[in-house]
């Protein structure tokens, strides 16, 4: 996939205060509200979203991985019909910084996957990721459900799995 071919990423509305990159788009809405949007190439993004995701001062492999998780998570929310822009900037989406949130090294991981993303069955996943998960994940079905709290759809790259060492500590101890 070749990043540099898609639409230029929306993170937005930023929530002010930081500097950033690309070009600021300003929408005015009904009664006088407005949107403030920053639209940037997906480089661009990842290298303001990397960082505040995982210390920079984690291993290399670590960070091109959450740069190649990242990368996959943006490209799967590119659906600008009921919005105006593809992502939060926090979150509920992915933490984008800005240009004071870039290191060298998560530009390093970001640089070195380029346009890699996560697939299954041919398509860029929604490669979702937690910072603490307790030593567990949970099956996609019973975390994403209908309105009604019946089972959801089941997504079969987002089965629950144990995230524990041999000695069953969870990682984020």
């Amino acid at each position: 996939m070749q990043a540099d071919t898609l639409p230029p990423h929306v993170p937005g509305p930023p929530r002010g205060g930081e500097r950033v990159r690309g070009d600021l788009r300003v929408i005015i809405r009904a009664g006088g509200r407005a949107d403030v949007i920053d639209e940037l190439p997906l480089e661009t993004y990842l290298r303001a979203v990397v960082p505040r995701e995982m210390s920079p001062s984690r291993p290399i492999e670590a960070l091109k991985a959450q740069a190649v998780a990242a990368r996959s998570y943006a490209i799967d929310h590119f659906r600008p019909l009921d919005k105006a822009w593809d992502v939060h900037d926090d979150g509920s989406s992915q933490a984008y910084g800005g240009i004071d949130a870039e290191r060298p090294e998560s530009d390093a991981a970001v640089l070195a996957t380029a346009d890699e993303v996560l697939t299954y069955d041919g398509k860029v996943i929604n490669a979702v990721y937690h910072s603490q998960g307790g030593g567990a994940t949970e099956d996609s079905r019973n975390v994403w459900n209908p309105a009604d709290g019946s089972v959801g759809t089941d997504t079969p790259y987002l089965h629950g799995s144990p995230d524990v060492d041999g000695e069953g500590v969870p990682y984020d101890q």
